[in-house]
């Protein structure tokens, strides 16, 4: 199946959840027709690898799709997901991510969501620095990030088969937004220099620890750059 696709309609720090429904909306697909034609198979043909899927691509055949759309996935993956969470060597990165789709309002009416938002340090859109939200303001649903949805689901819908948010999109042409951080701790976060980045990455951190604090990233920043 060849997709259409742009790759500059990928921005910065977009999870793969928000790909997907791009993917989704430009071809007139739904999840289901996606992981028929895409999903991992074994050997008897039973979908396999669905773990964390809405955020890692898991249970996807990433060469099949980059094939179909002329797009390497598996780079903006690596480098988006090791720049935010990366340095943070010694604690799992599952369980720095929320397991609940968690979501900006403005940020998904023009057609766009970030890993940051799933970041469990951070409690604000690092654009908009409005409130994060992880249901569906119309039947008051949360969608799990654990495992893939192959419900008959149309792309930005609930299961529900409303949008989470309305679209304000006219066409997918005006995906490509770059939208500019605006949080001065998560911009700092997400530019740290090498000495402050291998300063944390070797240190051992206790999670529950970190998410007692008001302002971990913060904490970590200092820690990092010798600020006690």
């Amino acid at each position: 199946m060849r997709l259409t696709w742009n790759p500059k309609w990928i921005n910065p720090f977009e999870s793969t959840w928000s790909i997907v429904e791009k993917i989704k909306y430009a071809n007139a697909i739904t999840s289901r027709e996606l992981v028929r034609e895409f999903g991992t198979k074994d050997y008897k043909g039973n979908l396999t690898n669905q773990r964390y899927g809405l955020l890692r691509l898991n249970g996807i055949d990433l060469e099949h799709l980059s094939l179909s759309t002329g797009t390497d996935f598996s780079n903006h993956i690596n480098y988006y997901f090791n720049k935010m969470v990366g340095m943070l060597t010694h604690l799992n990165p599952n369980f720095l991510l929320r397991k609940e789709f968690t979501f900006c309002e403005d940020c998904l009416a023009v057609g766009y969501h970030s890993i940051l938002h799933q970041f469990i340090f951070v409690q604000k859109c690092p654009h908009h620095l409005t409130e994060l939200k992880n249901t569906c303001k119309i039947c008051g649903s949360s969608s799990s990030c654990e495992t893939q949805n192959h419900k008959r689901r149309e792309a930005f819908e609930c299961v529900c088969s409303n949008f989470y948010v309305d679209p304000k999109f006219n066409s997918f042409f005006e995906w490509q937004v770059n939208l500019p951080i605006s949080d001065r701790v998560i911009k700092d976060w997400i530019s740290m220099d090498s000495k402050t980045y291998n300063h944390i990455s070797e240190t051992y951190f206790y999670l529950p620890s970190l998410k007692n604090l008001n302002d971990p990233l913060q904490f970590l920043l200092n820690f990092g750059k010798g600020i006690y």
